[in-house]
């Protein structure tokens, strides 16, 4: 996936993000920007139908999120369905995703990204505040001294250096309230649907309602937690047990919590003040709630309810927080207009912590966030050795090819026309370019309108970019078949056995472009206008790497004025989708992803090989097989 395109990026917001100047520059310095104010569902969908067709399609579609402005909670079909197939990218504030349709928009190739790391630590924080004001009964004792009351309303407190949370759901927010609970003093048992590697203990669910003394509920709303909090399992915890919930509203049933809090039946425990009796526990004593079934709309025996406290969707506090969480939007945006990945680690965040090892079959990692993996502790693994040889045997094939020009012969035999154009064909071992003319049959004259000229030229030096595994297994058989070999990689390697240049003096002095890069901010759209102005007239260029790497705008430009004498493409800037400029032109020679045959037995258990051999050192001394994916200011995984 890729935005890079002949044009600037275009990225439509909701709402603006005013008095954020940094913000602005960062996202302005990448893309065109377009927005509108915030509007409510019904309002906001006719308005991005005509953002896009005023405007033309949009790379990225973000939402920013100011309390007090209204914002269309529910992302679907019918509000995206103008932005789609072009937009690849829509990211939202905050880290629920309940309301947006992932699978329509997956469906549409695209990304859906949140932003839970700044919504991640305010909801935890908000958590805390809510779990303590219940536990302290601080609702009922505020209102109790408001209508006059004095340490008699009989409101019974718990001691939580003495208490047990039951926690269900430990993501980013559970597992960030548990910590700070337990430097508290509570004790701590959690539900959640894989075992953490954290010193909390995990219990199923029928055992923490059993145990707990409170119960925080911070999971996401998914078909199993819909509801999960209804009579029967209220049934199944302690009689008086605090609840709170920051997770989703629909996760609770408020009539049946509304009946466990009001099922005293006459008895309150302000009734019996200062006596020295046992007072009947409430199968549910207190309740704090931050989400609610039908929000906006409050249950009214709820909101009429001393003993719950209640919060508008403001524990994470947005006034303050706006600015981080729209921040993390933009970040998003922009990461992926650079790299075609979002920072959103959505998939992954499941099997972290506990995961210590991500291995992938293939060289390539510019669709993995390594920054992520790497930050939970863990080993990304890709899988070079296996496929190099292959993909470099690949790249050679492609650059003889194109060399000898076997594709426009090819495209006159296919026409049922043998021989009746003049094609010069290339001696790599001599350098010397032979001249071939055949006589046709068919066609006594013959037809040239279809011959690239070019100067005779000596095809002596191929220039590599990128010289890993696959660029130096091709340069080596480059070298073997005669050719000169110059290579450009980020450091010169000591143990090459061919000239590193500088990328300048590559592009000027290569006959033929060999690109074998791996796909970074840096090397996106490498190989663009600028660049092949530079390159020799008549130049040959290779791409074995991403299509990415080349715009591929520019290339078709460049081979329709002969600027590029002939091109061979195994990626593509828009896969599986090539561009008609590309497939049109019998001077380029193009394949599906394959000079790498994954598909091949040898070449797939080389893979798996690799892979396997990867998880026997995760808890032993010995090295990876390959090192491991590292970038220096991450740290030393």
């Amino acid at each position: 996936m890729t935005i890079k395109t002949a044009r600037r990026p275009r990225v439509l917001f909701i709402n603006e993000y005013s008095g954020d100047t940094e913000a602005d520059q960062a996202i302005r310095d990448v893309a065109d920007v377009y927005w509108f104010h915030g509007l409510d569902y019904e309002a906001a969908v006719p308005v991005v139908r005509e953002m896009v067709e005023q405007y033309g399609p949009f790379d990225a579609f973000a939402g920013l999120f100011y309390i007090g402005d209204k914002f269309p909670m529910k992302w679907d079909e019918e509000l995206l369905g103008a932005l789609a197939p072009h937009c690849k990218l829509y990211a939202g504030p905050g880290a629920g995703y309940d309301k947006v349709d992932v699978d329509w928009i997956t469906r549409t190739g695209a990304y859906y990204a949140n932003s839970p790391r700044e919504v991640g630590r305010r909801t935890a924080d908000g958590a805390l505040m809510l779990l303590l004001a219940a536990m302290r009964g601080l609702t009922p004792q505020d209102q109790s001294v408001r209508s006059g009351g004095w340490r008699d309303s009989g409101v019974r407190t718990l001691d939580w250096r003495a208490s047990t949370v039951g926690i269900i759901g430990l993501g980013n927010i559970g597992h960030m309230l548990a910590d700070m609970c337990a430097a508290l003093g509570m004790s701590i048992i959690y539900t959640s649907r894989h075992r953490k590697d954290v010193p909390y203990e995990h219990v199923g669910l029928d055992e923490l309602y059993a145990r707990a003394d409170c119960v925080v509920l911070t999971c996401p709303l998914t078909e199993e937690t819909k509801g999960m909090i209804n009579r029967e399992a209220i049934g199944k915890m302690k009689d008086g047990v605090v609840l709170v919930n920051v997770a989703r509203g629909e996760v609770v049933k408020e009539d049946d919590l509304v009946e466990a809090l009001e099922s005293r039946k006459g008895e309150t425990l302000a009734c019996q003040p200062r006596r020295n009796i046992m007072l009947k526990l409430l199968p549910v004593m207190r309740a704090a709630l931050d989400v609610f079934e039908n929000e906006p709309s409050v249950h009214s025996r709820l909101r009429s309810n001393p003993h719950v406290t209640l919060s508008p969707h403001s524990a994470a506090a947005p006034d303050s927080m706006s600015k981080g969480m729209n921040r993390e939007v933009i970040r998003n945006v922009i990461r992926f207009l650079e790299t075609g990945v979002p920072n959103t680690p959505e998939m992954l965040e499941p099997l972290a912590p506990e995961c210590k090892c991500y291995c992938r079959q293939g060289a390539g990692y510019d669709m993995i966030d390594v920054e992520y993996i790497t930050s939970t502790g863990a080993y990304f693994a890709n899988a070079p050795v296996a496929p190099s040889s292959a993909t470099a045997e690949g790249a050679l094939a492609l650059l003889l090819q194109t060399m000898k020009a076997i594709g426009p012969q090819e495209k006159r035999l296919r026409s049922g026309q043998w021989g009746d154009f003049k094609i010069r064909t290339l001696d790599w071992k001599t350098a010397t370019v032979s001249l071939s003319v055949c006589i046709t049959f068919a066609h006594p004259r013959p037809d040239l309108s279809m011959i690239t000229c070019f100067p005779l030229m000596r095809y002596t030096q191929i220039g590599i970019v990128g010289l890993g595994n696959l660029g130096s297994n091709l340069a080596r058989m480059c070298s073997a078949l005669g050719f000169k070999v110059v290579y450009n990689t980020r450091s010169p390697r000591p143990d090459a056995l061919y000239e590193y240049v500088p990328l300048e003096d590559l592009w000027t002095r290569s006959d033929a472009i060999v690109l074998a890069c791996p796909l970074t901010s840096s090397t996106r759209g490498l190989v663009c206008k600028d660049t092949i102005a530079r390159m020799k007239d008549g130049v040959i260029l290779v791409n074995v790497s991403r299509g990415p790497v080349v715009v591929e705008d520019d290339l078709v430009e460049a081979l329709n004025s002969g600027k590029v004498l002939r091109a061979a493409l195994d990626v593509f800037e828009h896969e599986p989708q090539v561009h008609p400029g590309l497939l049109a032109n019998p001077d380029v020679r193009t394949s599906f992803d394959s000079r790498c045959p994954t598909g091949s037995y040898p070449m797939s258990s080389g893979l798996l090989h690799v892979r396997i051999t990867y998880l026997n050192p995760i808890d032993a001394p010995s090295p990876l097989v390959s090192d491991p994916v590292i970038r220096k200011d991450w740290g030393q995984h």
